[in-house]
C-alpha cells in the first residue's frame, strides 16, 4: 500500500472549512424553513429551555447558539418527555417538541458540540404512541373515568325510562359524532 503525502496547507484549509460550516449550521438550516416552522421551533426550544431551568440548567439561546447544546444528554431529553406528560401536554405536542429537540441535537452534533455517541443516545429517545400516552397520562386517565361514569349514569337513566341499552348506545354514538 502506497502512502500518499498530504500537504499541511490542505489540512488547514479543510479544518477552516469545517470550522466555518460548524459555526453556521443552525443559520443554514433555519434559512430553509418557513416562518411558521421557525416560530414553532422557537416555541418548542423555549419549552425545553424552561424544563432545563426547572432542573437547574440555564440554556436560553438553544435556537441560535449551537454551543448552548453542550451538556445536553439523552437523560435530559427523556426527562423532558416525561415532564411534559406530567404537565398535561397532549401526546401530539410532546412528540412534536421531542422531534424539534432531536433535530437541533443533530445539528449540534454536526457542529461538533455533541459527540456522535451522545446524539445516538438522544436519537433513541422515542415519543409516545397515542395509546401509551393515554395509559400513562393522569389527566387523560381522569377524563376517561369521568366519561365512563357519565356514560354509565346516562345508561342507567335510560334503562329506568324503559329504553333498551342498544337504542341508548346508538343514540349516544350519534350524539358524540354530531
Amino acid at each position: 500500500m502506497e502512502v500518499v503525502p498530504v500537504s499541511q496547507e490542505s489540512l488547514s484549509i479543510g479544518h477552516l472549512a469545517n470550522t466555518y460550516a460548524a459555526s453556521n449550521v443552525f443559520q443554514e438550516y433555519q434559512e430553509k424553513m418557513a416562518a411558521n416552522t421557525l416560530k414553532r421551533h422557537n416555541d418548542d426550544l423555549a419549552l425545553f429551555s424552561q424544563f432545563l431551568t426547572h432542573v437547574g440548567m440555564t440554556k436560553e439561546t438553544l435556537l441560535e447558539d449551537c454551543a448552548e447544546w453542550q451538556g445536553i444528554t439523552f437523560g435530559l431529553v427523556e426527562a423532558f418527555k416525561r415532564w411534559q406528560l406530567d404537565q398535561g401536554y397532549a401526546i401530539a405536542s410532546i412528540n412534536a417538541h421531542l422531534s424539534t429537540v432531536k433535530v437541533y441535537a443533530k445539528l449540534a452534533t454536526k457542529a461538533g458540540i455533541l459527540s456522535s455517541e451522545a446524539y445516538a443516545m438522544i436519537k433513541m429517545v422515542s415519543g409516545y404512541r397515542h395509546k401509551e400516552g393515554q395509559a400513562s397520562n393522569p389527566v387523560d386517565s381522569w377524563k376517561k373515568v369521568v366519561f365512563w361514569r357519565k356514560r354509565n349514569k346516562e345508561a342507567s337513566l335510560a334503562r329506568e325510562e324503559g329504553e333498551s341499552e342498544r337504542s341508548y348506545d346508538q343514540e349516544y354514538i350519534l350524539r358524540k359524532c354530531a
